[in-house]
């Protein structure tokens, strides 16, 4: 009896993924995406301020709308950044011959890279974005534009997603990490 090679089994995949986690976390990935995120945050919290009246807040939408500008720019090269030399580095480092000694499909494996991989660029970014809302509404006492940050959510985390597998497509595709 053939199992599926397309059937992913759920606790293989979590095992990859905690694996890539510890790797993630090892390197920093995490620390360095928040202070890539809270740079524009701060700049465009800080303009805000500047460019009101009478010390009072411009409003939330156009922080958030500078944030979501500049991050449109940051997003897609810190995915391929992230990912783009994922599968080279663990061919060179002997990591896929280990893992594929073992009972692992690539499909278990990729899918467990990806998930780590975005979520290390998305939880952050939503994370960063939520923070800047409250702190607009409950600090500054500005009007929150709820349709702008959702839509500000919804596309810069389809460029996340996007570009994590971009990233993943060109560290397969190409062989030599230089």
């Amino acid at each position: 009896m053939r199992s599926d090679p397309l059937r992913l089994d759920p606790a293989r995949t979590l095992a990859l993924a905690r694996l890539d986690l510890g790797d993630v976390l090892r390197s920093r990935w995490l620390v360095f995406c928040l202070a890539l995120y809270g740079v524009p945050a701060a700049l465009a919290l800080l303009v805000g301020l500047r460019e009101s009246t009478v010390l009072g807040f411009t409003g939330l939408g156009r922080v958030l709308m500078s944030m979501s500008h500049a991050l449109v720019l940051l997003l897609p090269l810190l995915a391929l950044s992230a990912t783009a030399q994922v599968v080279n580095r663990a061919q060179d480092d002997g990591a896929l011959e280990l893992l594929f000694s073992h009972p692992v499909t690539r499909g278990e494996y990729f899918v467990g890279v990806t998930a780590v991989r975005l979520g290390v660029l998305l939880v952050p970014f939503v994370g960063l974005m939520i923070l800047v809302t409250l702190v607009g509404r409950f600090a500054l006492g500005s009007d929150v534009a709820w349709g702008f940050l959702g839509r500000s959510l919804l596309v810069c985390g389809a460029l996340i997603w996007a570009f994590t597998g971009c990233g993943l497509a060109v560290s397969t595709s190409v062989r030599n990490q230089a």
